[in-house]
């Protein structure tokens, strides 16, 4: 759960351009290689456009939504 707090502050600190969801998606990819536990299976990154959690993590992937992206 640590791990998904410090993905998410720096998703939302880092990322403020007009192509927000490719840096999104790069720094999610960078961060996931940097940890190196290839024991596991790489999570799926999600951008919803759902108005209901700003970010979760479950089997299916991590999920953030595209308002808190926009949102400064």
């Amino acid at each position: 759960m640590k791990k998904l707090s410090f993905i998410i502050l720096i998703l939302t600190s880092i990322v403020h351009a007009q192509d927000c969801n490719d840096r999104v998606e790069v720094i999610f990819n960078n961060l996931i290689n940097s940890i190196g536990d290839y024991s596991m299976e790489k999570p799926e990154f999600i951008i919803t456009n759902q108005k209901r959690n700003a970010a979760s993590m479950n089997l299916s992937g991590i999920k953030i939504e595209q308002c808190a992206l926009e949102s400064r």
